[in-house]
């Protein structure tokens, strides 16, 4: 969780400090996205170690190693904006096989129409508005998530509390990602909600990609993946994504290749994002960097990537895309 200061702009007004975020996000995709915007962050939450570490690393100290259920929001001081990305990953559809495990810890909860996702966490949105009263409130999460009855709760206690309250499920190759990501993003505001942004063509995996593949190490292909591209062979003399995981396959068992008119994958770590391939028209297959997979979710290149390829596939895909984020908070400047 974190605070943004716009730059030359950060001016206190009745202890309120008028163009001051705060942020609840995992790995910084949203803080990303407001420095794309003009917007410095100054305060972060991450209960995770290591990504607070790292979260550290790239924007700075401001970040408190702890739950978001546990903070005292009314000791921070007062901001404009407040976003919101409650973990919930039994709502994600990467993340429904451990459910039943965070259940039997007490984690979670299960709402009348079946879905299970932790209350503590996302109704800590609420408590932080109480805590530092925005004008603006963005919560974002997986598409499934707008199902649950924290979700309704949100909406319900955002309404209750004055704001004009609306929702969608966007769809981030619609705002100039190149991969197809959905993240379901509430807009939440005491004043008269803008527009949302306007789509934009989504560009081309390959050229965002392109000046960077000889950098990429030369490797073969698994054996499953090889005969898959053998049984469903792409165009030929075109280039390719190649998954690395289960969602790489058809119904009928064959790699499912992505051509640059397509939408890259999306990032998951829990679908193999880190086996993924791509070859060249000629043939050479080539192991996706991490900086060509952060590309791919809409990351600028001054974003640092772990050493780990592990970590870093992690952060990458638990983020929001930077440049979906970026249009999200200009909306409101």
């Amino acid at each position: 969780m974190g605070t943004w200061a716009q730059r030359g702009r950060c001016t206190k007004r009745r202890g309120h400090e008028k163009h001051a975020r705060i942020i609840v996000q995992r790995g910084g995709g949203w803080d990303a996205g407001a420095l794309l915007a003009g917007i410095d962050p100054v305060f972060a939450v991450e209960m995770e170690t290591w990504i607070a570490r790292w979260y550290a690393h790239v924007f700075g100290e401001h970040v408190v190693n702890a739950s978001v259920a546990d903070v005292d929001y009314d000791r921070l001081q007062r901001v404009r904006f407040l976003v919101s990305s409650p973990p919930c990953q039994a709502t994600s559809r990467s993340g429904k096989a451990g459910a039943t495990r965070r259940a039997q810890r007490g984690l979670l909860s299960k709402s009348a129409s079946g879905t299970v996702c932790d209350p503590t966490v996302g109704l800590a949105t609420l408590k932080a508005v109480d805590g530092v009263d925005p004008e603006v409130v963005l919560v974002e999460n997986n598409a499934d998530y707008g199902k649950s009855a924290t979700f309704r709760a949100i909406v319900n206690g955002l309404e209750s509390r004055g704001f004009n309250v609306d929702y969608s499920v966007l769809r981030a190759e619609h705002y100039g990602v190149a991969s197809g990501r959905e993240r379901l993003i509430l807009r939440a505001s005491r004043r008269r909600l803008p527009p949302w942004p306007k789509e934009v063509r989504r560009p081309s995996w390959y050229d965002l990609i392109a000046d960077i593949v000889d950098e990429m190490p030369v490797e073969r292909l698994a054996p499953w993946q090889a005969k898959g591209l053998r049984d469903n062979p792409p165009p030929p003399n075109t280039p390719v994504l190649i998954a690395g995981g289960n969602p790489s396959r058809n119904a009928r068992g064959y790699v499912v290749h992505r051509t640059p008119s397509q939408p890259a994958w999306t990032t998951q770590l829990a679908t193999n994002t880190s086996g993924m391939r791509f070859r060249d028209e000629f043939g050479v297959v080539r192991r996706m960097s991490t900086r060509a997979i952060a590309r791919l979710q809409g990351f600028p290149d001054n974003y640092p990537m772990p050493k780990s390829r592990v970590q870093a596939i992690h952060i990458l895909g638990n983020s929001v895309p930077p440049i979906l984020a970026e249009q999200l908070l200009r909306g409101f400047l």
